[in-house]
């Protein structure tokens, strides 16, 4: 968002939607600034459900197997490690739709992990729809179901180890063929010769 006012309506919508669904929930509020977080203080948080503000860096990998449902603005990364933790997610864009954000969203509920394709965060309005969203995800036993068989999927297919032998094939591929055609293959730099970029680019 490039406005305070914008995060803090979002902010606030989050705020809304929680209580409306009854759940107790975890703010990241690592992205706003200090004017936005003293204005959800003065706001009096409710007790019950209770709020959570956070303002400095939590590994996803620790904190989202501890949490029931994951909503968030539907990156790729994030997407991939509240999955991995067996967590439902809804999706709320904050990018266009030629960004991974809208793409990751629509994914999840395809995949029955999420109530919806996506709720965009420019469009949260009161909040009231994103509550919904929530609400319908914590009663629905078939999303963390369907979340869980994933996760065992993804944590079975060894995705890590296998983007890396990608990358050694690649890299082990593009150094053959430069000893064949005589070259010593190195990594590009900014003072390298036009010719001998151009003979990094067609090893590869």
């Amino acid at each position: 968002f490039d406005s305070d006012l914008k995060r803090l309506t979002v902010a606030r919508a989050w705020v809304r939607a929680a209580t409306y669904a009854g759940c107790d929930a975890l703010i990241d509020l690592q992205h706003c600034s200090e004017s936005v977080k003293a204005a959800l203080h003065e706001d009096g948080l409710p007790a019950n459900p209770r709020f959570f503000l956070i303002d400095s860096p939590l590994p996803h990998s620790w904190l989202f197997p501890q949490c029931s449902l994951v909503a968030c603005h539907g990156g790729a990364g994030t997407v991939h490690q509240a999955l991995a933790a067996g967590c439902p997610v809804v999706a709320m864009p904050c990018l266009p739709a030629e960004s991974d954000q809208p793409f990751w969203a629509a994914a999840c509920y395809r995949a029955g992990v999420s109530p919806n394709a996506g709720l965009p965060a420019s469009r949260l309005g009161s909040g009231e729809k994103l509550g919904r969203a929530l609400k319908q995800s914590r009663s629905d036993r078939g999303l963390f179901e369907r979340a869980e068989r994933l996760s065992v999927g993804m944590r079975s297919e060894g995705g890590a180890a296998a983007a890396a032998r990608v990358v050694v094939q690649a890299a082990e591929a593009a150094s053959a063929r430069a000893r064949a055609a005589g070259h010593i293959l190195g990594m590009p730099h900014g003072d390298m010769p036009r010719e001998d970029m151009a003979t990094y680019a067609n090893a590869l």
